[in-house]
């Protein structure tokens, strides 16, 4: 495999396990760890990855050169449907919160033209819904770290979320299992999500199959506080099973 093919490659994987270490990036590509390491440092110049804890995670908007959105994500497909299943849980005229994600992305939207509320704190996905008629969009305001991606955080975005109301949390999240919870990535965007989970009636979990079992950096929630999970229809049936005894129903779209 030539460089430009492996980096290529590592962008695809990075982006279906939500985050890697050198040596995994390494061992998983059969190279050395100098070789890993220019690669991550390589991706992280051109703004396809982000490097954290000794490692790399995924961009939401990485794209390789020559290919769209599908190139990138090989769950797109799962992505889409999960998104169109959990827009039928949105009725008319409820207000929705929306954590910055690809699959939250997704459901967006499926959410023009709808006359809904939505409260989010990403950019692009403020960005998206403001195109067509029908949502009310508030973007919640905030300190936008872009190499991080395109979340506005911090404490005037805990500010002006505690003064908010939402009927429906929906998160796109990194892992999602009965030890752990619910968890994603960064710490920072996980202290909003627990505010935002605050100040909603209910919460649903968005995510594919292979975010399930896994666990990422930082707890978001128990899985006791979810309302619904919305996942694809290629779950592991024993960690499904598991999650649905613990009380949160599941959807498969």
């Amino acid at each position: 495999m030539d460089t430009e093919a492996r980096r290529e490659r590592i962008v695809v994987e990075l982006i279906r396990l939500g985050f890697m270490r050198v040596p995994d990036i390494a061992e998983r590509f059969s190279c050395s760890l100098a070789t890993a390491r220019r690669d991550v440092q390589a991706l992280a110049v051109t703004g396809r990855v982000i490097r954290s804890h000794g490692g790399a995670m995924p961009r939401y908007d990485a794209l390789p050169v020559g290919g769209g959105a599908g190139a990138t994500d090989p769950f797109l497909g799962e992505k889409q449907r999960i998104a169109q299943a959990a827009a039928l849980l949105v009725h008319d005229g409820e207000t929705v919160g929306l954590s910055g994600g690809t699959t939250t992305h997704e459901l967006a939207r499926c959410l023009r033209g709808r006359p809904v509320g939505v409260v989010t704190n990403a950019v692009d996905l403020a960005l998206e819904l403001a195109a067509s008629d029908g949502p009310r969009v508030m973007l919640v305001g905030g300190v936008l770290d872009y190499a991080h991606g395109h979340e506005l955080l911090g404490a005037l975005t805990e500010q002006m979320l505690a003064n908010l109301n939402m009927d429906l949390l929906f998160v796109s999240v990194n892992g999602i299992s009965v030890q752990a919870g619910v968890t994603i990535i960064g710490e920072l965007n996980a202290q909003i999500m627990r505010v935002m989970a605050s100040r909603s009636r209910r919460i649903l979990v968005v995510a594919d199959h292979t975010k399930i079992g896994r666990t990422a950096l930082s707890r978001l929630i128990p899985l006791a506080a979810i309302d619904t999970f919305v996942t694809d229809a290629h779950g592991p049936d024993e960690e499904l099973e598991a999650i649905r005894t613990s009380g949160v129903r599941v959807v498969e779209a």
